[in-house]
């Protein structure tokens, strides 16, 4: 996915390790937002990547990105300098909660190229 700032994501196929080419990317810098699609294979595992680019963030910066697959929000990390922590540069997020303990591996379907079927992100 295109850069946002100095935010990138990328979509992983968590067996290979290889990036996603995106296609079609849209890229709505005032409004924090990124969206793309990507050619894939039904049943294929894949994970969403969320780097920071450590050269142009000043210290007392954070991001709060907020994961949309389908339409439905899977995660919220926050990434850059946090209070009392190390400063975090880079999140995995492998599927989605299924209660305080268990993730369900995200899992390509069918595509039906509906417009609806996507990975939506957007930064605060």
């Amino acid at each position: 996915m295109p850069e946002v700032g100095p935010l990138r994501v990328s979509i992983v196929d968590t067996t290979t390790a290889a990036s996603y080419l995106e296609l079609n990317p849209i890229v709505q810098g005032p409004e924090g937002t990124a969206e793309c699609h990507v050619e894939s294979q039904s049943g294929s595992q894949f994970k969403i990547l969320i780097t920071v680019d450590p050269r142009s963030v000043p210290k007392t910066y954070s991001y709060s990105a907020h994961v949309f697959v389908d339409g439905k929000e899977v995660a919220r990390p926050v990434l850059g300098e946090i209070p009392d922590k190390r400063p975090t540069l880079e999140v995995e997020i492998h599927g989605m909660r299924r209660g305080p303990t268990h993730r369900v591996p995200f899992l390509f379907g069918e595509a039906h190229f509906a417009g609806g079927n996507r990975l939506y992100v957007q930064f605060c």
